[in-house]
Protein backbone atom coordinates (compact mmCIF):
# COMPACT_ATOMS: atom_id res chain seq x y z
CA UNK A 1 0.00 0.00 0.00
CA UNK A 2 2.48 2.17 0.78
CA UNK A 3 4.33 1.62 -2.22
CA UNK A 4 1.23 2.96 -4.09
CA UNK A 5 1.44 6.06 -1.81
CA UNK A 6 4.55 7.11 -3.19
CA UNK A 7 4.44 7.81 -6.51
CA UNK A 8 1.63 8.30 -9.42
CA UNK A 9 0.37 6.17 -11.52
CA UNK A 10 1.37 6.36 -15.17
CA UNK A 11 -1.37 6.07 -18.03
CA UNK A 12 0.27 2.82 -19.27
CA UNK A 13 -0.16 1.55 -15.93
CA UNK A 14 -3.47 2.62 -15.02
CA UNK A 15 -4.72 0.98 -18.51
CA UNK A 16 -2.88 -2.41 -17.72
CA UNK A 17 -4.64 -2.47 -14.09
CA UNK A 18 -8.25 -1.41 -15.58
CA UNK A 19 -8.26 -4.12 -18.26
CA UNK A 20 -7.48 -6.15 -15.56
CA UNK A 21 -10.42 -5.16 -13.18
CA UNK A 22 -12.60 -5.64 -16.13
CA UNK A 23 -11.55 -8.60 -17.82
CA UNK A 24 -14.42 -10.49 -16.06
CA UNK A 25 -17.12 -8.35 -16.14
CA UNK A 26 -19.98 -8.78 -18.18
CA UNK A 27 -21.77 -6.65 -19.80
CA UNK A 28 -24.02 -6.15 -17.60
CA UNK A 29 -21.38 -5.40 -14.74
CA UNK A 30 -19.00 -2.76 -16.71
CA UNK A 31 -20.15 0.27 -16.00
CA UNK A 32 -20.19 -0.78 -12.47
CA UNK A 33 -16.64 -2.14 -12.41
CA UNK A 34 -15.59 1.18 -14.26
CA UNK A 35 -17.27 3.35 -11.76
CA UNK A 36 -15.10 1.01 -8.67
CA UNK A 37 -12.12 0.87 -10.33
CA UNK A 38 -12.38 5.23 -10.57
CA UNK A 39 -13.27 5.44 -7.17
CA UNK A 40 -10.94 3.16 -5.55
CA UNK A 41 -8.12 5.36 -7.78
CA UNK A 42 -9.54 8.54 -6.50
CA UNK A 43 -8.82 7.60 -2.68
CA UNK A 44 -5.41 6.44 -3.35
CA UNK A 45 -4.71 10.21 -4.88
CA UNK A 46 -6.76 11.70 -2.32
CA UNK A 47 -4.47 10.29 0.72
CA UNK A 48 -1.31 11.25 -1.68
CA UNK A 49 -2.18 14.51 -1.93
CA UNK A 50 -3.10 15.34 1.38
CA UNK A 51 0.33 14.58 2.54
CA UNK A 52 2.28 17.19 2.58
CA UNK A 53 5.36 15.00 2.72
CA UNK A 54 4.42 12.68 -0.69
CA UNK A 55 3.22 15.68 -2.93
CA UNK A 56 4.40 19.47 -1.86
CA UNK A 57 2.98 22.33 -3.07
CA UNK A 58 5.16 22.42 -6.03
CA UNK A 59 4.38 19.21 -7.18
CA UNK A 60 0.69 19.95 -7.37
CA UNK A 61 0.83 19.39 -11.27
CA UNK A 62 1.38 15.48 -10.65
CA UNK A 63 -1.73 15.43 -8.99
CA UNK A 64 -3.46 17.29 -11.71
CA UNK A 65 -1.86 14.86 -14.88
CA UNK A 66 -2.72 11.71 -12.60
CA UNK A 67 -6.19 12.51 -11.87
CA UNK A 68 -6.11 13.47 -16.27
CA UNK A 69 -4.15 10.28 -16.93
CA UNK A 70 -7.07 7.95 -14.35
CA UNK A 71 -9.72 9.99 -16.84
CA UNK A 72 -7.92 9.55 -20.22
CA UNK A 73 -7.65 5.98 -19.20
CA UNK A 74 -11.53 4.92 -18.26
CA UNK A 75 -12.51 7.00 -21.38
CA UNK A 76 -10.53 4.90 -23.86
CA UNK A 77 -11.74 2.27 -21.93
CA UNK A 78 -15.16 2.98 -22.42
CA UNK A 79 -15.39 3.76 -25.71
CA UNK A 80 -13.49 0.60 -27.00
CA UNK A 81 -16.61 -1.28 -25.03
CA UNK A 82 -19.11 0.79 -26.28
CA UNK A 83 -17.17 -0.02 -30.02
CA UNK A 84 -17.14 -3.77 -29.46
CA UNK A 85 -20.67 -3.73 -28.51
CA UNK A 86 -22.14 -1.99 -31.17
CA UNK A 87 -19.98 -3.38 -33.83
CA UNK A 88 -21.64 -6.90 -32.10
CA UNK A 89 -24.87 -5.66 -33.35
CA UNK A 90 -24.08 -3.56 -36.55
CA UNK A 91 -20.98 -4.37 -37.78
CA UNK A 92 -17.93 -2.59 -37.98
CA UNK A 93 -17.77 0.83 -39.47
CA UNK A 94 -16.89 -0.43 -43.05
CA UNK A 95 -18.01 1.21 -46.30
CA UNK A 96 -17.22 0.65 -49.50
CA UNK A 97 -16.45 3.53 -52.03
CA UNK A 98 -18.41 4.20 -55.14
CA UNK A 99 -15.46 2.88 -57.20
CA UNK A 100 -15.92 -0.35 -55.41
CA UNK A 101 -13.18 -0.43 -52.59
CA UNK A 102 -14.12 -1.33 -48.84
CA UNK A 103 -13.06 1.25 -46.35
CA UNK A 104 -12.61 1.29 -42.29
CA UNK A 105 -13.61 4.81 -40.46
CA UNK A 106 -12.35 5.74 -37.16
CA UNK A 107 -13.06 7.79 -34.51
CA UNK A 108 -11.14 10.47 -32.47
CA UNK A 109 -12.36 11.65 -28.99
CA UNK A 110 -10.59 15.06 -28.35
CA UNK A 111 -9.99 16.23 -24.97
CA UNK A 112 -10.32 19.85 -24.47
CA UNK A 113 -9.97 22.04 -21.21
CA UNK A 114 -8.19 21.43 -18.43
CA UNK A 115 -8.59 17.22 -19.58
CA UNK A 116 -7.01 18.19 -23.09
CA UNK A 117 -4.12 20.14 -20.66
CA UNK A 118 -3.72 17.40 -18.13
CA UNK A 119 -4.36 19.17 -15.25
CA UNK A 120 -8.33 17.78 -14.36
CA UNK A 121 -9.57 18.57 -11.15
CA UNK A 122 -11.47 16.21 -9.00
CA UNK A 123 -14.30 16.90 -9.66
CA UNK A 124 -14.21 18.68 -13.37
CA UNK A 125 -16.02 18.29 -16.47
CA UNK A 126 -14.47 17.01 -19.56
CA UNK A 127 -14.90 18.84 -22.37
CA UNK A 128 -14.83 16.69 -25.45
CA UNK A 129 -15.52 16.86 -29.05
CA UNK A 130 -16.11 13.77 -31.45
CA UNK A 131 -14.73 13.32 -34.88
CA UNK A 132 -14.58 10.73 -37.21
CA UNK A 133 -12.17 10.16 -39.99
CA UNK A 134 -13.04 11.68 -43.60
CA UNK A 135 -12.14 10.46 -47.08
CA UNK A 136 -10.06 12.36 -49.70
CA UNK A 137 -12.48 13.27 -52.50
CA UNK A 138 -11.22 11.63 -54.78
CA UNK A 139 -12.44 8.26 -53.18
CA UNK A 140 -15.86 8.95 -54.29
CA UNK A 141 -19.51 8.32 -52.39
CA UNK A 142 -19.24 6.07 -49.52
CA UNK A 143 -22.07 3.48 -49.78
CA UNK A 144 -23.23 -0.07 -48.44
CA UNK A 145 -22.65 0.96 -45.06
CA UNK A 146 -23.10 -1.30 -41.81
CA UNK A 147 -27.28 -1.57 -41.56
CA UNK A 148 -27.53 0.75 -44.39
CA UNK A 149 -26.03 3.50 -41.96
CA UNK A 150 -24.14 6.68 -43.01
CA UNK A 151 -20.66 7.19 -40.97
CA UNK A 152 -22.55 10.06 -39.35
CA UNK A 153 -25.48 7.59 -38.17
CA UNK A 154 -22.67 4.90 -37.64
CA UNK A 155 -20.73 7.13 -35.07
CA UNK A 156 -23.55 8.93 -33.09
CA UNK A 157 -24.82 5.72 -32.44
CA UNK A 158 -21.51 4.92 -31.00
CA UNK A 159 -20.83 7.85 -29.05
CA UNK A 160 -24.60 8.14 -27.61
CA UNK A 161 -23.79 4.59 -26.10
CA UNK A 162 -20.47 6.03 -24.69
CA UNK A 163 -21.69 8.70 -23.19
CA UNK A 164 -24.21 6.99 -21.40
CA UNK A 165 -21.93 4.23 -19.90
CA UNK A 166 -19.63 7.08 -19.16
CA UNK A 167 -22.10 9.34 -17.81
CA UNK A 168 -25.12 7.44 -16.09
CA UNK A 169 -25.08 7.30 -12.60
CA UNK A 170 -25.81 3.82 -11.23
CA UNK A 171 -24.88 2.94 -7.67
CA UNK A 172 -21.63 2.75 -7.40
CA UNK A 173 -21.65 6.66 -8.93
CA UNK A 174 -20.88 8.25 -11.86
CA UNK A 175 -17.39 8.38 -14.34
CA UNK A 176 -17.60 12.02 -15.67
CA UNK A 177 -19.69 14.68 -17.06
CA UNK A 178 -19.31 15.46 -20.66
CA UNK A 179 -19.32 18.73 -21.86
CA UNK A 180 -19.98 19.07 -25.83
CA UNK A 181 -19.97 22.58 -25.75
CA UNK A 182 -17.37 23.08 -27.20
CA UNK A 183 -18.05 21.59 -30.34
CA UNK A 184 -18.94 23.75 -33.16
CA UNK A 185 -21.85 25.42 -33.12
CA UNK A 186 -21.97 24.42 -29.26
CA UNK A 187 -25.71 22.35 -28.32
CA UNK A 188 -26.82 22.88 -32.04
CA UNK A 189 -24.01 21.76 -34.11
CA UNK A 190 -23.61 18.18 -35.47
CA UNK A 191 -22.47 15.68 -32.35
CA UNK A 192 -19.92 13.92 -35.02
CA UNK A 193 -18.32 15.70 -37.37
CA UNK A 194 -16.13 14.23 -40.35
CA UNK A 195 -12.37 15.67 -39.85
CA UNK A 196 -12.56 17.55 -43.13
CA UNK A 197 -15.87 19.57 -41.60
CA UNK A 198 -14.10 20.42 -38.26
CA UNK A 199 -11.09 21.70 -39.98
CA UNK A 200 -13.11 23.84 -42.50
CA UNK A 201 -14.82 25.32 -39.67
CA UNK A 202 -11.78 26.20 -38.30
CA UNK A 203 -10.57 27.85 -40.91
CA UNK A 204 -13.70 30.21 -41.56
CA UNK A 205 -15.93 30.40 -39.05
CA UNK A 206 -14.07 29.64 -35.21
CA UNK A 207 -14.21 32.68 -33.17
CA UNK A 208 -11.29 33.77 -31.09
CA UNK A 209 -12.04 32.02 -28.23
CA UNK A 210 -12.92 29.04 -29.74
CA UNK A 211 -9.31 29.00 -31.18
CA UNK A 212 -8.29 29.36 -27.84
CA UNK A 213 -10.09 26.76 -26.48
CA UNK A 214 -8.71 24.39 -29.47
CA UNK A 215 -5.44 25.31 -28.04
CA UNK A 216 -5.58 22.35 -25.30
CA UNK A 217 -6.95 19.44 -27.50
CA UNK A 218 -5.15 16.47 -27.95
CA UNK A 219 -6.59 12.84 -28.05
CA UNK A 220 -7.69 10.57 -25.41
CA UNK A 221 -9.90 7.93 -26.92
CA UNK A 222 -10.78 6.64 -29.72
CA UNK A 223 -7.84 6.50 -32.63
CA UNK A 224 -5.02 8.47 -31.21
CA UNK A 225 -3.36 8.95 -35.19
CA UNK A 226 -6.29 10.04 -36.60
CA UNK A 227 -6.83 12.72 -33.39
CA UNK A 228 -3.51 14.16 -33.77
CA UNK A 229 -3.82 14.36 -37.66
CA UNK A 230 -6.77 16.53 -36.72
CA UNK A 231 -5.00 18.95 -34.20
CA UNK A 232 -1.93 19.35 -36.31
CA UNK A 233 -4.42 20.23 -39.40
CA UNK A 234 -6.54 22.98 -37.15
CA UNK A 235 -3.04 24.86 -36.10
CA UNK A 236 -2.61 26.92 -38.74
CA UNK A 237 -5.89 28.71 -38.41
CA UNK A 238 -5.58 29.12 -34.43
CA UNK A 239 -1.35 30.18 -34.42
CA UNK A 240 -1.11 33.18 -37.14
CA UNK A 241 2.12 34.51 -38.21
CA UNK A 242 0.87 38.23 -37.22
CA UNK A 243 -1.43 40.18 -35.02
CA UNK A 244 -3.13 43.46 -35.73
CA UNK A 245 -6.12 45.17 -34.17
CA UNK A 246 -8.74 42.98 -35.10
CA UNK A 247 -6.95 41.04 -33.41
CA UNK A 248 -6.12 42.49 -29.98
CA UNK A 249 -9.44 43.95 -29.85
CA UNK A 250 -10.63 40.10 -29.61
CA UNK A 251 -8.40 39.43 -27.13
CA UNK A 252 -9.20 42.44 -25.05
CA UNK A 253 -13.24 41.11 -25.47
CA UNK A 254 -12.24 37.90 -23.96
CA UNK A 255 -10.85 39.47 -20.98
CA UNK A 256 -14.02 41.34 -20.77
CA UNK A 257 -16.23 38.47 -20.67
CA UNK A 258 -13.82 37.01 -17.82
CA UNK A 259 -14.97 40.58 -15.94
CA UNK A 260 -18.22 40.47 -16.30
CA UNK A 261 -18.72 36.94 -14.63
CA UNK A 262 -20.99 37.49 -11.86
CA UNK A 263 -19.33 37.62 -8.93
CA UNK A 264 -20.07 35.33 -5.58
CA UNK A 265 -21.92 36.13 -2.69
CA UNK A 266 -20.22 38.82 -0.39
CA UNK A 267 -16.73 37.69 1.62
CA UNK A 268 -16.41 34.59 -0.32
CA UNK A 269 -14.03 34.01 -3.41
CA UNK A 270 -14.18 32.33 -6.69
CA UNK A 271 -11.07 30.53 -7.31
CA UNK A 272 -11.35 29.63 -10.62
CA UNK A 273 -13.57 33.01 -11.74
CA UNK A 274 -12.42 35.79 -9.36
CA UNK A 275 -10.45 38.76 -9.64
CA UNK A 276 -6.95 37.04 -9.75
CA UNK A 277 -7.69 33.61 -9.69
CA UNK A 278 -6.98 30.71 -11.97
CA UNK A 279 -8.98 31.60 -14.96
CA UNK A 280 -6.96 34.98 -14.67
CA UNK A 281 -3.31 33.30 -15.19
CA UNK A 282 -4.71 30.79 -18.23
CA UNK A 283 -5.85 33.73 -20.00
CA UNK A 284 -2.37 35.07 -19.71
CA UNK A 285 -1.04 32.37 -21.00
CA UNK A 286 -3.58 31.44 -23.80
CA UNK A 287 -3.15 35.31 -24.94
CA UNK A 288 0.16 35.21 -25.16
CA UNK A 289 -0.21 31.74 -27.25
CA UNK A 290 -2.45 33.29 -29.12
CA UNK A 291 -0.28 37.09 -29.96
CA UNK A 292 2.53 34.52 -30.87
CA UNK A 293 2.49 30.94 -31.23
CA UNK A 294 2.50 31.97 -35.31
CA UNK A 295 6.01 32.92 -35.24
CA UNK A 296 7.30 30.79 -31.89
CA UNK A 297 6.22 26.99 -32.26
CA UNK A 298 7.79 26.24 -28.88
CA UNK A 299 5.14 27.91 -26.61
CA UNK A 300 2.44 25.95 -28.42
CA UNK A 301 2.02 23.85 -25.23
CA UNK A 302 -1.61 22.49 -23.70
CA UNK A 303 -0.54 23.40 -20.22
CA UNK A 304 -1.11 26.71 -18.42
CA UNK A 305 2.56 26.06 -16.13
CA UNK A 306 3.98 24.61 -19.13
CA UNK A 307 3.09 27.58 -21.10
CA UNK A 308 4.15 30.03 -18.75
CA UNK A 309 7.72 28.43 -18.67
CA UNK A 310 8.10 28.55 -22.69
CA UNK A 311 6.58 31.63 -23.00
CA UNK A 312 9.61 32.86 -20.56
CA UNK A 313 12.53 30.78 -22.05
CA UNK A 314 11.59 32.58 -25.64
CA UNK A 315 11.99 36.02 -24.29
CA UNK A 316 8.36 36.54 -24.40
CA UNK A 317 6.98 37.03 -20.62
CA UNK A 318 10.09 37.74 -18.18
CA UNK A 319 10.84 35.32 -15.97
CA UNK A 320 10.01 36.77 -12.87
CA UNK A 321 6.63 37.38 -13.73
CA UNK A 322 6.54 33.69 -15.15
CA UNK A 323 7.54 32.63 -11.68
CA UNK A 324 5.14 34.52 -9.60
CA UNK A 325 2.28 33.52 -12.13
CA UNK A 326 3.48 29.59 -11.50
CA UNK A 327 3.63 29.84 -7.84
CA UNK A 328 -0.05 31.68 -8.17
CA UNK A 329 -1.28 29.16 -10.20
CA UNK A 330 0.21 26.13 -7.76
CA UNK A 331 -1.48 27.12 -4.76
CA UNK A 332 -4.65 28.26 -6.21
CA UNK A 333 -4.94 25.11 -7.68
CA UNK A 334 -4.28 23.48 -4.51
CA UNK A 335 -7.30 24.95 -2.95
CA UNK A 336 -9.21 24.36 -6.19
CA UNK A 337 -8.46 20.59 -4.77
CA UNK A 338 -9.33 20.81 -1.49
CA UNK A 339 -12.88 22.16 -2.27
CA UNK A 340 -13.71 19.68 -4.29
CA UNK A 341 -12.01 16.25 -2.87
CA UNK A 342 -15.32 16.31 -0.56
CA UNK A 343 -18.04 14.41 -2.21
CA UNK A 344 -17.02 15.70 -5.85
CA UNK A 345 -18.78 18.82 -4.94
CA UNK A 346 -18.21 20.74 -8.39
CA UNK A 347 -17.40 24.01 -6.64
CA UNK A 348 -14.78 26.81 -6.97
CA UNK A 349 -15.91 28.91 -4.02
CA UNK A 350 -14.05 29.84 -0.71
CA UNK A 351 -16.77 30.31 1.52
CA UNK A 352 -16.76 33.50 4.03
CA UNK A 353 -17.67 31.54 7.16
CA UNK A 354 -13.79 31.46 9.38
CA UNK A 355 -15.09 28.06 10.07
CA UNK A 356 -15.12 26.67 6.67
CA UNK A 357 -12.10 28.93 6.47
CA UNK A 358 -10.42 27.10 9.20
CA UNK A 359 -11.18 23.66 8.11
CA UNK A 360 -9.81 24.73 4.34
CA UNK A 361 -6.61 26.42 5.82
CA UNK A 362 -5.91 23.37 8.00
CA UNK A 363 -6.96 20.80 5.12
CA UNK A 364 -4.21 22.70 3.16
CA UNK A 365 -1.74 22.33 5.89
CA UNK A 366 -1.92 25.19 7.55
CA UNK A 367 -1.12 25.02 11.46
CA UNK A 368 -1.37 26.89 14.66
CA UNK A 369 -3.85 29.31 16.51
CA UNK A 370 -3.58 31.47 13.38
CA UNK A 371 -3.95 28.95 10.81
CA UNK A 372 -6.71 30.78 8.70
CA UNK A 373 -5.02 34.13 9.13
CA UNK A 374 -2.15 32.81 7.48
CA UNK A 375 -3.81 31.39 4.72
CA UNK A 376 -6.16 34.47 4.35
CA UNK A 377 -2.60 36.31 3.72
CA UNK A 378 -1.10 34.41 1.41
CA UNK A 379 -4.35 34.11 -0.41
CA UNK A 380 -4.59 37.87 -0.68
CA UNK A 381 -1.35 37.79 -1.62
CA UNK A 382 -1.63 35.97 -4.16
CA UNK A 383 -4.24 37.47 -5.29
CA UNK A 384 -3.00 40.85 -5.48
CA UNK A 385 0.33 39.56 -7.26
CA UNK A 386 -2.00 37.98 -10.07
CA UNK A 387 -4.43 40.72 -10.54
CA UNK A 388 -1.09 43.44 -11.08
CA UNK A 389 0.39 41.01 -13.39
CA UNK A 390 -3.25 41.04 -15.40
CA UNK A 391 -3.62 44.53 -15.65
CA UNK A 392 -0.41 45.44 -16.43
CA UNK A 393 -0.60 42.77 -19.62
CA UNK A 394 -3.74 44.04 -20.71
CA UNK A 395 -4.98 47.47 -19.52
CA UNK A 396 -8.53 48.55 -19.78
CA UNK A 397 -9.51 51.00 -22.66
CA UNK A 398 -5.63 51.62 -23.64
CA UNK A 399 -5.00 49.54 -27.20
CA UNK A 400 -1.83 51.94 -27.98
CA UNK A 401 -0.37 50.37 -24.45
CA UNK A 402 -1.53 46.92 -25.47
CA UNK A 403 -0.10 47.17 -29.20
CA UNK A 404 2.88 48.88 -27.40
CA UNK A 405 3.37 45.81 -25.00
CA UNK A 406 2.92 43.79 -27.85
CA UNK A 407 5.62 45.18 -29.96
CA UNK A 408 7.98 45.12 -27.63
CA UNK A 409 7.66 41.91 -26.44
CA UNK A 410 8.16 40.68 -30.26
CA UNK A 411 11.34 42.75 -30.27
CA UNK A 412 12.27 40.86 -27.57
CA UNK A 413 12.28 37.55 -29.92
CA UNK A 414 14.72 38.81 -32.04
CA UNK A 415 17.39 38.38 -29.47
CA UNK A 416 16.46 34.54 -28.59
CA UNK A 417 18.32 32.61 -31.21
CA UNK A 418 15.42 29.61 -30.90
CA UNK A 419 13.12 32.30 -31.44
CA UNK A 420 14.52 33.69 -34.45
CA UNK A 421 15.59 30.59 -36.03
CA UNK A 422 11.47 29.84 -36.21
CA UNK A 423 10.41 32.56 -37.60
Amino acid sequence: VEDDLRAPRSLAAYRTRLDAALAAASVEEEADALRRFKYAELARITVRDCCEDLVPEARVGEVLRELSDLAESLLSCALTRAATHLTAELGPPCWRTAGGSETQLALTVLGLGKLGGEELNYSSDVDLIYVYESLPEEAGELRDGPQGLSPEEYFTRLVRRFAKLVGETTGEGFLYRIDLDLRPEGSQGVLVPPANALVSYYDGWAATWEKAAFMKARPVAGDGELGWRVARAIDPMIYQTSMDFGGVDAIKEMKQKIERQKGPAEGAFDVKLGRGGIRDVEFVAQALQLIHGGRVPQIRGRSAPGTLRALAEAGILESGIAEELLKAYRFLRRIENRLQMEGERQTHLIPAADEARERLARALGYRGEDARATFEARLEAERSRVRRIFESLFPEDDSERVLDLFARSASRLLAVPSARSMM
